[in-house]
């Protein structure tokens, strides 16, 4: 197995602040918010800008529509306009896609709209013009969306039932009309992912399948546009005990590769459904040529070298003396890591799979209750306190399936209740930086192929001189266009050399790795 590294002249890659108009030089928005509530929903648009929006008041004289209200702000975070669009009262926004210059939001029945009332609504906005059109239809049941991509003139969504049934609507962006197409595997199914494909005329979906609740196998189906099924292939794991958890679609050189992250045992479908997340014990490759699978190869995380900067030498000890013993019984030892698996990254012909560990967290309450004869009783119960974020694990893949190098990246200071993908990864030229935001500081990492580098800090800036944070909720980075980002998130914030010296934001922060 190869193990090699990038050689990174670490003086090329400072991270810097871009300058603007404000007190403290910082490009920054601040929008009116509260703490607690999750109001504002952000979405970048490359060079075009940002686009943020919210959910609004119901309407006056129409009670069953609620206004939502966006903005977009250009590369500047300058305000280029402000617009509005009624939607049904009870639709819940799901995701978003491009397509050409155009932006579509995916907002779909929560289950208690009307029932005379469509079943989903896709808002397309010009960004250029900010021209805002809406498509609205029906479905033959309530349903729940996993995944949304938009294709030319066609949206996709993969959709699911209750009794784990799964379909894929197309749906024409012009009329508004739809074809469902059913994917029949046995008993119970998840779409785990749509992926459409470079020529633009095929779309590949993933599905997971279940027989009573356990794990049976992973699929990938390809339809036409016009939601005609042309085949199915299963991935086959090939070598027992592998169980396949995710599948990421990546076309490169004519051929299909599918990369993920694999388990020792069956997983299991949860009551979760689409929230669910199984322990996994390293990632794969596969390759697929003509659609027959020339080869998966996996690569356990005990083999990673640079993995164990989030663990003490205690335990390594243990987790290598427990891989000796199981593989003196023949059976495969693992860290069984929760994993949130990101899109693959392509990058002078690797395949980079970067993927976010993280466990739930519980804490232990004891209260003191009177029983029935007066007596002082304790009773003690634990309480669910978040995810927890440890580590993002980044490992890069030639052509023929060969892992080349492997790092991680140590997390601190992230527990919460939406697991989202916090940690990033971003290239200057050959040069691969990891990193994440949480309570203003960028914490990032140089993967250099001949060093580990140590994580480093670096603060983001506020409004004014002297304001002082005080408290900070849903902070996120996230990739922007070239080499700019956005930390975005709430923060209550005091500055007494100001009048209301006392407010609390949404705010946007442009920074750029330099």
């Amino acid at each position: 197995m190869k193990n090699h590294k990038f050689i990174v002249p670490l003086l090329l890659l400072i991270l810097v602040f871009i300058q603007n108009i404000y007190t403290q030089n910082v490009t920054r928005i601040e929008l009116n918010a509260r703490m607690n509530e999750d109001t504002y929903k952000l979405i970048p648009c490359g060079k075009m800008g940002i686009v943020v929006f919210y959910r609004g008041t119901l309407l006056e004289d129409n009670n069953d529509y609620r206004k939502w209200h966006f903005a977009l702000f250009n590369e500047k975070l300058e305000e280029v306009w402000i617009n509005e669009s009624d939607l049904i009262d009870k639709m819940e926004y799901f995701n978003y896609d491009f397509f050409a210059d155009d932006l579509y939001l995916y907002f779909y029945d929560s289950g208690k709209n009307k029932p005379d009332q469509p079943d989903f609504q896709i808002l397309k906005i010009s960004l250029q013009g900010y021209k805002f059109s809406l498509v609205e239809g029906h479905l033959q049941e309530r349903s729940v969306p996993t995944d949304f991509k938009v294709v030319d003139n066609k949206a996709i969504v993969g959709l699911k039932y209750k009794k784990y049934e799964v379909e894929l609507c197309f749906i024409d962006l012009k009329d508004g009309t739809t074809h469902l197409a059913p994917i029949e595997i046995q008993s119970q199914n998840l779409i785990s992912g749509i992926f459409p494909d470079t020529s633009g005329h095929l779309v590949y979906v993933v599905i997971n399948n279940f027989i009573a609740k356990e794990q049976n196998a992973v699929y990938y189906a390809t339809f036409t546009l016009d939601g005609i099924m042309i085949n199915m292939v299963e991935i086959k794991p090939v070598l027992d005990n592998k169980y396949l958890n995710t599948a990421e679609v990546v076309f490169y050189n004519n051929s299909l590769y599918i990369l993920g992250n694999y388990s020792v045992y069956k997983n299991k479908i949860s009551e979760e459904g689409i929230n669910a997340f199984t322990e996994s014990a390293g990632f794969y490759i596969s390759k697929f040529q003509n659609n027959k699978q020339e080869f998966i190869n996996f690569y356990n995380f005990l083999e990673f070298e640079n993995l164990y900067s989030s663990m003490n030498g205690r335990d390594i000890m243990k987790i290598r003396q427990k891989a000796e013993k199981q593989k003196k019984k023949r059976s495969e030892y693992s860290l069984n890591y929760d994993l949130l698996v990101h899109p693959v990254i392509m990058k002078n012909d690797q395949f980079i799979l970067l993927a976010e560990a993280f466990y739930p967290e519980y804490r232990t309450v004891t209260d003191m209750y009177y029983d029935y004869y007066g007596r002082l009783m304790p009773q003690t119960y634990t309480v669910f306190d978040g995810y927890k974020y440890f580590n993002g694990i980044v490992a890069s893949f030639d052509p023929e399936g060969n892992l080349i190098w492997e790092n991680d990246i140590e997390i601190w200071n992230i527990l919460t209740f939406d697991l989202d993908k916090y940690v990033h990864a971003y290239f200057a030229d050959d040069d691969l930086v990891l990193f994440y935001y949480r309570e203003g500081k960028i914490n990032y990492k140089i993967i250099d192929q001949n060093n580990i580098e140590d994580t480093d800090q670096v603060n983001i800036e506020t409004k004014y001189s002297k304001d002082k944070v005080i408290e900070e909720a849903g902070s996120n980075m996230i990739c922007w266009y070239d080499h700019y980002f956005i930390c975005y998130g709430y923060q209550e914030i005091r500055n007494n050399s100001i009048p209301n010296s006392k407010r609390t934001v949404f705010y946007v922060n442009k920074v750029a790795f330099q």
